[in-house]
């Protein structure tokens, strides 16, 4: 079941009213306080970071550290990891790499040149192949392309956003960095599971009276609808 556009229109970008009174509303600092600053809800993911701990701080028999010294045995021992203490995801691991594409960190040889979606493809396998400790789904990431790209001629960054049911996750995103042919780092800026449910339960039009009866908004203000 699709949002409906209405609603998305609601969520992502709110309401512009214009009151009848008339003062100047434009991308300038606000000059006086508004009738909505008692109203706002500030958003909890944005305060909502990362508490890192080392790989080493699990106890040894912990099934994620297992899982990770499985990691080890199969692409090196040489590895910084680092995680979020709350939710077990990689923040952070970097090291001596996993040769990927032919590049002059490895002896692979490969007459093709890689492309972003040859890169998302492979990155994607490794994603899948490595679910118990990256905890992401195949379906949650979504190929970032503006954010993704060669940064020098011998660099990739590949940058995931996160969707659940369609829905954008704020704040999530999965980076992989290609170095010489070697994948030498990955990690999430966050990432944790989430229970929440992704369908409305309310049609766009119970949506809009919510909102416009959150913010006292009567017959007497000039209420205009932003174009997306």
């Amino acid at each position: 079941m699709s949002v409906p556009r209405s609603f998305k229109r609601l969520c992502g970008l709110g309401l512009v009213v214009v009151l009848t009174s008339s003062f100047a509303l434009g991308f300038q600092p606000r000059q006086r306080p508004s009738r909505f600053d008692r109203l706002v809800i500030r958003d909890p993911s944005i305060a909502a970071g990362a508490a890192t701990m080392p790989l080493q701080a699990l106890d040894p028999s912990a099934p994620l550290r297992q899982a990770w010294e499985s990691f080890g045995a199969a692409h090196g021992e040489r590895w910084r990891i680092v995680l979020d203490r709350r939710t077990g995801a990689p923040l952070l691991v970097e090291g001596q790499g996993i040769p990927w594409i032919a590049g002059s960190g490895n002896h692979l040889s490969d007459p093709t040149s890689p492309t972003l979606e040859s890169l998302e493809r492979s990155l994607r396998r490794f994603v899948s192949a490595n679910n118990a400790i990256l905890m992401a789904g195949d379906a949650e990431l979504v190929l970032d392309r503006q954010a993704s790209g060669k940064l020098t001629p011998e660099t990739w960054l590949v940058v995931f956003n996160r969707e659940i049911g369609g829905v954008p996750v704020q704040g999530d995103k999965y980076l992989f960095t290609i170095g010489h042919g070697n994948l030498i780092s990955f990690g999430a800026t966050r990432w944790g599971a989430i229970a929440a449910g992704t369908l409305p339960s309310l049609s766009a039009g119970e949506a809009y009276g919510a909102l416009t009866a959150y913010m006292g908004i009567g017959t007497a203000d000039d209420v205009r609808m932003p174009e997306p």
